[in-house]
């Protein structure tokens, strides 16, 4: 038995997600670093419902059923399959909802996120849980219930959360680099950002960006996350 490996999972948080925070950024779900991230069936049916919605909405929804899809084939999201710096993504449908509400306590998707949550909370291993969402009713409620909550852009346990971008940017390129870059990631999963310095402001971006690099000709893109090592840039493929 590994006790260093032991250690560090007794001092693992549990941060529930909820639909808010994944709108608000798709790419969230990598940077809780070596943590355990829950997300409720209930939160999944969201995702599903908001897919057609106008604007960012839709688009942000769609592109986080994608990426949830990509970490899907790592494994079963039941057990839970790996994410981030030693993180783990589990999916979870079953709240203890009668035990944590009273009859006559609507059975909504944020009662259900809270009670989900309070599940997590009565594990034997008591690991710190946190409710993670951008609604302040459901922290409200979730403080009244004597659960941690936190809003997703004050949230402390992530460590550097202030150099986190929360969202993402489209870089527009021509065809003809886009051939050759999109080539690159495809292949080694990763381009140095200097092969479009000449387009885009690569100075501009700031470290964890997530990026929609996108043909100006035939409107194909690809996603990717811009990372900084000393100073030289370069994406990772999503």
């Amino acid at each position: 038995m590994n006790s260093g490996d032991d250690g560090q999972k007794s001092r693992q948080k549990v941060f529930v997600l909820d639909t808010s925070v994944l709108i608000h950024d798709p790419f969230c779900l990598g940077k809780f670093d070596n943590n355990i991230v829950v997300l409720p069936f209930c939160v999944i049916e969201e995702l599903d419902k908001l897919k057609n919605a106008p604007n960012s909405v839709g688009e942000n929804a769609r592109r986080t059923s994608q990426l949830i899809d990509k970490y899907k084939k790592r494994g079963s999201l039941k057990n839970g399959v790996p994410i981030g710096e030693g993180g783990l993504l589990i999916g979870d449908y079953t709240p203890k909802f009668k035990q944590l509400f009273p009859q006559g306590i609507e059975k909504s998707n944020d009662n259900i996120l809270i009670a989900t949550a309070k599940k997590w909370q009565d594990k034997k291993d008591k690991k710190d849980v946190f409710i993670v969402s951008k609604d302040i009713n459901l922290r409200l409620k979730a403080s009244i219930v004597g659960i941690n909550e936190q809003d997703y852009l004050n949230d402390k346990a992530v460590d550097q959360v202030e150099k986190i971008y929360s969202g993402f940017v489209r870089l527009v390129l021509p065809s003809d680099l886009c051939r050759e870059f999109f080539s690159r990631l495809a292949r080694e999963k990763k381009a140095e950002a200097g092969l479009i310095a000449g387009q885009v402001d690569v100075k501009a971006l700031v470290p964890n960006q997530g990026c929609r690099l996108q043909d100006k000709e035939s409107g194909k893109y690809v996603l990717a996350i811009y990372k900084s090592d000393c100073g030289n840039g370069y994406f990772n493929f999503v």
